[in-house]
């Protein structure tokens, strides 16, 4: 791992199993009405009872509850997503900017930044995006 990209895939790469691993936890962990209800239920990806323990603490604990509701709330108020990943959307601009020589319009890169080529648009999206190319059109 002497390269540095590769070592930025793999920690990325770790990074989201690690995260998908700890969200299956929780909602395993949220089937339960009580803390100790869930105690008694160790997740089967989970090795140890001391394990499972310190997990149910945490997940029932004032600090992660406080997070998760914040972050609950953030997610609710996104109005559409974007389909560009982790990257900002100027390194996104900078490479089609390098590949194609120009740069695109601010209508071509919402286009781009929220479409999908597999699943198409995000529908709040697509409506901010005709209403946005009608503005510009009339």
């Amino acid at each position: 791992m002497s390269l540095p990209w590769v070592k930025r895939y793999v920690n990325k790469s770790f990074g989201i199993v690690f995260t998908n691993f700890r969200y299956k936890l929780k909602k395993h962990f949220e089937q339960f009405s009580t803390k100790e209800e869930a105690l008694e239920n160790k997740h089967k990806d989970v090795k140890t009872e001391e394990e499972w323990a310190f997990l149910c603490t945490y997940f029932s604990s004032e600090d992660f509850q406080i997070v998760s509701e914040k972050n609950s709330i953030n997610r609710s108020r996104l109005k559409y997503h974007h389909k560009a990943g982790s990257k900002s959307f100027m390194s996104h601009q900078e490479q089609i900017a390098a590949q194609s020589g120009e740069m695109l319009g601010a209508i071509e890169r919402f286009e781009m930044e929220y479409k999908s080529i597999q699943k198409g648009w995000d529908l709040g999206a697509k409506e901010l995006w005709v209403s946005d190319l009608l503005m510009y059109i009339i």
